[in-house]
């Protein structure tokens, strides 16, 4: 039932708002001729495979329909941005807080240029996830799938590896916004430790900070943010978003230490709430600990230094 919902949402959507699928085929298929990746009959191949994997894996199963998410946040303007994701269904709590803010008393002001790169950062992250989806398929399909659905998939995750790689371009040189970046976690790597963002940085002023402490503990509060990361913060956020990624994008985007401290101490509750009564992750009530000590203790005292290094640079820049 939840497929056929999902479909009849998207679907209705898509058409109430002419969206493309892909979003912008046309400029899709001039990018990859103009860049020489291939002629435009091979291009126009890559939209058609495109659709068809469409059809095929995501508008049953997602909840977010991801052509739909593209087409109205690569047409918003920092000015229009919350208009035009009104519509857009995310289970995130942050999702929330954040268009609280914009009307309450919570994280009031935040510039709408930030909001309006958080939403970038999830279509992005969205469409990262969608290839990663492909990608698992086609290793699984590797031990008994058939060769012409071998084959099919494996033109899918072509089609969709160039896709991202526009979206990508078409954020940076059209929007010109710069987004933090999330390396795709393939197959063979998907068990690896998930980056934190600014994670040489931190522990720079960890290891400067904290002379007494030694290369272990380090590590320690690394892992336990690391496990934060994709464990718990990505629960409260969209599919494939990770949390700490876009409280970073706030730190550098002119947040003031009253938003700041509103935004840490929401998240400070949550991990409190999640440590009573464990139901958003798969983490121990030990691992819940020592993740808010990491967060709380160091990684938020990390990231108001940079907030400070950040106005230090604009105000002399100004």
């Amino acid at each position: 039932m939840m497929s056929i919902a999902n479909r009849l949402r998207h679907e209705c959507n898509r058409e109430d708002y002419n969206v493309k699928v892909p979003f912008m085929p046309s400029g899709f298929v001039s990018w990859l001729v103009e860049n020489g990746t291939c002629n435009e009959d091979s291009a126009r191949k890559y939209v058609s495979w495109i659709r068809s994997a469409d059809k095929e894996l995501f508008i049953d199963d997602e909840e977010v329909d991801l052509f739909f998410l593209l087409d109205r946040v690569l047409t918003a303007t920092p000015e229009t941005v919350l208009k035009q994701t009104e519509l857009l269904d995310f289970e995130c709590d942050f999702n929330d807080l954040i268009k609280e803010g914009m009307e309450a008393d919570s994280i009031l002001n935040v510039p709408k240029e930030v909001i309006l790169d958080m939403y970038l950062y999830i279509a992005v992250e969205y469409c990262r996830e969608y290839l990663e989806d492909i990608e698992n398929l086609v290793e699984q399909l590797k031990e008994d799938g058939e060769p012409a659905t071998q084959k099919r998939f494996q033109n899918y995750r072509v089609a969709f590896r160039r896709y991202l790689e526009y979206i990508v371009w078409y954020t940076t040189n059209i929007h010109n916004r710069i987004l933090p970046t999330t390396p795709i976690s393939t197959p063979e790597f998907q068990h690896r430790r998930i980056q934190i963002p600014l994670e040489a940085e931190f522990k720079s002023w960890f290891m400067a900070e904290y002379k007494g402490k030694n290369s272990i503990s380090y590590s320690k509060h690394l892992s336990s943010l690391s496990m934060l990361n994709s464990r718990f913060f990505k629960t409260m956020g969209s599919k494939g978003v990770y949390f700490l990624a876009i409280i970073v994008q706030f730190v550098q985007n002119g947040v003031t230490d009253s938003q700041l401290n509103i935004l840490f101490d929401r998240i400070a509750k949550a991990l409190k709430q999640e440590k009573a009564c464990p139901k958003h992750s798969d983490m121990s009530k030990k691992q819940l600990e020592d993740a808010y000590t990491a967060f709380c203790g160091y990684y938020t005292r990390f990231l108001r230094e940079v907030t400070k290094v950040a106005r230090k640079e604009t105000d002399f820049n100004k």
